[in-house]
């Protein structure tokens, strides 16, 4: 069984994706049916029509509608407020103290030395990860607003909630708009464009057969006298 501890950026697109599909779970009501609304990634080809107000054609000229166009945008910026530190030397990962434990290897000496103590301590670092913050962008055609009115009812309630399977990222919702827009084909659509930050982690791949704490040994300094000890004045 493979130890898999790593998150990485398309963990975090699966996430994603599950909670659109799974809890936001888009659809609309047409001639009293419940119809699902597809979601996409959207790649190159898909997004560039989305910017240029463009709806979504299958293979066969169809018009794909209602849709559901997500991407996560190219920038990818490292949240600060988490501070990682280089503590251990030759260590490239950033670890952080979490604890020490008293070594056995403490004990009383013979009580004949002039002992001075010192208890060895193991020093217990955890491997911190990486905290990024990472946008997506949203986009939702309908044919009417009230359906595009019941969209965004559904990513507002839940505005600010953590979602994932490996690691629960933290979801909140930047900006939501819609407009309406007529296509070529004189269907006039309701476009809803709606940003998401999420809160992150990420841990490479190298961890995945690796311990997520460093133990090492503490620096144990031992003082030892002997009393002086005349035999001449015996008696």
């Amino acid at each position: 069984m493979i130890n898999d501890k790593h998150i990485i950026l398309i963990d975090i697109d699966t996430d994603i994706r599950n909670f659109l599909v799974s809890k936001i779970d888009p659809f609309i009501i047409e001639n009293e049916n419940k119809v699902k609304i597809p979601i996409l990634y959207a790649d190159g080809e898909k997004w560039n029509l989305s910017l240029k107000n463009k709806a979504i054609y299958d293979k066969k000229n169809k018009l794909i509608l209602p849709i559901l166009l997500y991407r996560r945008n190219p920038n990818v910026s490292i949240d600060d407020q988490y501070p990682k530190l280089n503590i251990l030397q030759n260590d490239t990962d950033s670890m952080f103290l979490i604890n020490d434990k008293y070594d056995r290897i403490s004990t009383y000496a013979d009580k004949r030395l002039n002992w001075e103590k010192h208890e060895r301590k193991t020093l217990r670092y955890l491997r911190i990860p990486t905290h990024v913050l990472l946008t997506y962008s949203i986009v939702v055609y309908t044919r009417f607003i009230e359906q595009a009115n019941q969209i965004i009812e559904k990513f507002v309630s839940y505005n600010n909630t953590a979602h994932g399977d490996k690691f629960r990222h933290n979801l909140k919702i930047a900006s939501i708009s819609s407009d309406a827009l007529v296509e070529l084909d004189q269907n006039r659509l309701i476009k809803t464009e709606i940003e998401l930050e999420v809160s992150s982690i990420i841990l490479n791949k190298d961890h995945d057969h690796t311990s997520n704490t460093i133990k090492r040994p503490n620096i144990t300094k031992l003082n030892v006298s002997f009393a002086e000890y005349d035999n001449t004045n015996l008696k």
